[in-house]
């Protein structure tokens, strides 16, 4: 029976889609809502809720500086449950690798850093800050000296009170 209200709210997703913005259409299973300018669609359940698309994620609370210059992409996305929340944002900029990679590092502590190659014209680093609880993870990756592309994802969980199931 579960299957059949995953189903219908997956239909209900698509529906939303083909519609003018700014609406919630609601099932038993949950609702799902999208603003007004059709940048961003809400699906919240009993379990929680999953927002996608432009300004899905505040950025001021993923914990991390974003690098200076650095446009936001389409695409991001946050999810929080009753335990548990993250989000998704992707960043582009024209410097090059070495510069945002210097520059993450400057920001972050030294333990932060978790990896850090170069092969084949490929770029990629990694840093990491925070604790399990509370992380913030951000990866920057280039091909070529033009652009480089960062991630930032941000998860947050809540520990289960002593004495209490978790589900």
């Amino acid at each position: 029976m579960k299957s059949w209200g995953i189903l219908a709210l997956v239909l209900v997703v698509g529906l939303t889609a083909c519609s003018r913005g700014g609406k919630t259409i609601s099932t038993d299973q949950g609702s799902v809502t999208t603003s007004a300018d059709d940048k961003t669609t809400t699906i919240t359940t009993k379990e929680g809720s999953m927002t996608a698309g432009d300004n899905a994620v505040d950025i001021s609370k993923l914990g991390v500086a974003i690098y200076p210059g650095a446009q936001q992409q389409q695409g991001s996305f946050a999810i929080s449950g009753q335990t548990s929340s993250g989000q998704m944002v992707s960043f582009k900029t024209t410097d090059g690798f070495d510069k945002v990679y210097g520059w993450y590092k400057s920001q972050l502590p030294p333990a932060a850093q978790q990896m850090k190659m170069d092969a084949n014209g490929t770029s990629f680093a990694q840093f990491v800050s925070g604790d399990k609880a509370n992380a913030t993870t951000i990866m920057i990756t280039s091909k070529g000296a033009t652009e480089t592309d960062i991630l930032i994802t941000k998860s947050v969980t809540v520990p289960t009170p002593p004495g209490a199931q978790s589900t």
